[in-house]
């Protein structure tokens, strides 16, 4: 597959709000690096990048799931209510 890089050789191909809208669209309430790159078709090392810059606006949280797993999850109103709602019923 032909893909996008910018000139530091980055793949462009999908943006934060792609990696986000997959995030929310996951099936479980948290996903993985891996889940998340296999759903978008792209490297865990792309996936990683997005997911930081949405760590640093507040829009992802990010908890250790183990020695090397890492769940992340949408911190969007909406998405925090909804987990609320399915923990509490």
């Amino acid at each position: 597959m032909d893909r996008d890089h910018d000139m530091a050789g980055r793949f462009t191909g999908h943006t934060g709000d792609d990696v986000l809208d997959a995030l929310r669209a996951h099936h479980e309430p948290v996903a993985t690096t891996s889940d998340l790159a296999a759903t978008l078709d792209v490297t865990t090392e792309a996936v990683r990048y997005h997911l930081k810059d949405l760590h640093d606006a507040g829009r992802v949280q990010r908890k250790r799931a183990g020695a090397s797993a890492v769940v992340w999850w949408s911190t969007a109103e909406t998405d925090v209510d909804s987990m609320e709602s399915e923990v509490g019923a």
